[in-house]
């Protein structure tokens, strides 16, 4: 009786660490997009399946400093980092690299044009 009381012990000991084991392991986000990509408060276009960010600016706008906030999933990086100046000047396309926490990456290219 006590061998078979001490087999159904160890047995539920072994079932609560595995499952102890598995919450643990948190399963990490592939999410990479950029959201919202603004200027100013000023809202860029985003195409998600060609990874482009795309903004028409009036003729005359001077698009050479140029410093955009971005709107991320939670745990992800980017670089260039938020806050830093880009030069858009002469259709320029600036490379966002958005690194998810699984540590796939996505690139969107960033440009800016300005009507003739």
């Amino acid at each position: 009786m006590k061998s078979k009381f001490f087999a159904i012990l160890l047995l539920s000991v072994v079932v609560a660490m595995g499952a102890c084991g598995s919450d643990e392991e948190e399963t990490k986000s592939s999410d990479k997009a950029i959201t919202t990509f603004t200027i100013d408060g000023d809202n860029w276009t985003i195409n998600q399946s060609a990874l482009t960010i795309r903004k028409e600016f009036p003729k005359g706008t001077e698009v050479g400093n140029l410093t955009p906030t971005l709107i991320v999933h939670t745990g992800v990086s980017v670089s260039p980092a938020q806050g830093v100046s880009q030069d858009f000047s002469d259709e320029k396309e600036v490379e966002y690299k958005v690194t998810a926490e699984d540590g796939s990456i996505a690139t969107y290219k960033a440009r800016a044009t300005v009507a003739q």
